[in-house]
């Protein structure tokens, strides 16, 4: 009421003005409509903005382990873990990825309707639900609680010629005996320098040769995806002229 009164007033002091200074008084009420329109327009925008803005910030920082890229946070839009990925492709389509270590077809859902208007919005839900054990069931889940209309699809994988063909394991004449090998040899290894060549000989000798070729990752600590290329190309043999022996039949001869 208090607010009609104020308008009411404000109008009838337009109408007078215009009236004794019919000029001053149009000039004077088009800088206080366009003063009033900006300050309308402007006030709510930065208030919209700084919500968004807030809640896009807190969405990411939420998922930010699962970001491909951490120096663009605010532009990146792929989750991924071990089991699943999604994405958004554009301000209009989210897809979600099945990932199958054995290499196996794969289910692949797209989003093709949603009651969320501002899809930034829905990017920012999955992204704060996201998390290491989230599984494709699981996106799957996420779209029935929003309310989500997928298409699902499940892709096969690609040809044979198109898949990179696993390392062929080399003949055993072709293989580095660690406990027989020199220095340069070892050293040649992937993954392998030169000061770890220098520790696996010495070590080998003060044991009489490495039992297995697990003892002797274990003593580098070689990390397991290094192992993985190494394995097909090293062996362990019984050591041959061990150190040991040798000072001790040189010291049984001196006797």
């Amino acid at each position: 009421m208090q607010k009609m009164r104020l308008i009411g007033t404000a109008i009838a002091l337009l109408i007078l003005l215009f009236t004794m200074f019919p000029i001053p008084s149009i000039v004077i009420s088009v800088v206080c409509i366009f003063s009033y329109v900006c300050f309308t327009y402007f006030s709510k925008k930065n208030v919209v903005d700084s919500g968004t803005t807030s809640r896009r910030k807190a969405a990411l920082y939420a998922a930010k382990a699962f970001l491909g890229h951490y120096d663009d946070i605010w532009s990146n839009l792929k989750l991924s873990n071990q089991y699943c990925y999604i994405s958004m492709i554009d301000e209009m389509t989210i897809i979600g990825v099945e990932k199958k270590p054995d290499g196996g077809d794969y289910r692949t859902f797209k989003v093709v309707k949603s009651n969320v208007h501002d899809w930034i919005e829905l990017w920012n839900m999955f992204c704060i639900n996201f998390s290491y054990n989230k599984t494709y069931d699981g996106l799957i889940e996420d779209c029935r609680r929003y309310n989500l209309v997928v298409d699902e699809k499940i892709m096969e994988m690609p040809e044979k010629q198109n898949i990179i063909p696993a390392k062929i394991k080399p003949e055993a004449g072709n293989l580095v005996d660690i406990n027989n090998a020199s220095e340069e040899e070892i050293a040649a290894l992937p993954g392998i320098s030169v000061i770890m060549a220098k520790k696996s000989i010495k070590k080998r000798e003060e044991i009489d040769g490495f039992k297995n070729i697990n003892e002797f990752f274990a003593f580098l600590k070689i990390k397991p995806h290094m192992q993985d290329q190494l394995i097909n190309l090293i062996c362990v043999n019984k050591i041959k002229n061990s150190g040991k022996i040798e000072r001790f039949q040189e010291r049984k001869v001196d006797l």
